[in-house]
């Protein structure tokens, strides 16, 4: 919850100061304004407008916010509320981790598109977390997830009106170098039996491809009309 104080600056001016959290390092984020007022009564309900006025999702936030502070309310009023507990961590990793730490605070309206290819350069070569499950530098796979989240993060604060462009618009995010994985029939049952937790949807497109032997492309332009449910034939 919102905390603020006031502090005299002239016979009739004040200044108002609201907490609203801390960044990935602990460190408080504040809002600042100046205001008019006659007497610290009055600067006291203007003081609790301000509060109200930031804690609303309808606040309008200031042009030169830090990527840090957007982010703080965009956990808040939308990744908190909409997203599943398990991608919330997900995220709220890769913002302490890496993110924050590189362009916390920085004004997000002044972050380049160059200065973000150069943060994918320096991930791509970056040595992986000790303790990790594989050794080595980052995959061009979790590179991707942070361009995937810091382009969502952009698109709502240009939504938002905070920004008027997103960078990431004008960045490549790495591409992935496909394997291909030959499955021998002790890899296909773990799949099978790891299949039995997922969500319907997912065991019905594995078994099909697996079944079947049709391509990911085929299975998802599958429609009513390609199932004889009578006489239990699928065709393509």
């Amino acid at each position: 919850m919102a905390t603020g104080s006031i502090e005299r600056r002239g016979k009739s001016s004040w200044r108002l100061s609201v907490s609203a959290g801390t960044d990935y390092n602990g460190k408080r984020i504040t809002f600042k304004k100046t205001i008019r007022a006659n007497t610290k009564a009055e600067a006291e309900i203007e003081l609790a407008r301000y509060i109200a006025e930031i804690a609303s999702p309808n606040y309008k936030l200031p042009h030169n916010i830090t990527l840090n502070e957007f982010v703080q309310i965009w956990l808040r009023d939308h990744a908190e509320r909409d997203l599943q507990p398990k991608t919330l961590v997900g995220y709220k990793s890769i913002l302490n981790r890496r993110i924050l730490p590189e362009f916390g605070a920085r004004p997000m309206a002044e972050i380049k598109p160059i200065e973000i290819n150069r943060f994918y350069t320096k991930l791509l070569n970056m040595k992986k977390v000790p303790g990790s499950r594989s050794g080595g530098t980052l995959s061009s796979q979790t590179v991707r997830h942070y361009h995937m989240l810091l382009s969502k993060i952009f698109n709502d604060a240009v939504r938002l009106e905070i920004v008027e462009k997103n960078p990431l618009q004008r960045v490549f995010a790495p591409k992935v170098k496909q394997r291909r994985i030959k499955l021998e029939d002790t890899s296909l049952e773990d799949i099978l039996q790891a299949l039995e937790e997922e969500p319907i949807q997912y065991q019905v497109l594995i078994n099909l491809t697996i079944g079947t032997g049709m391509r990911l492309g085929e299975v998802a332009g599958l429609e009513w009309r390609h199932i004889d449910f009578k006489r239990h034939l699928l065709q393509v």
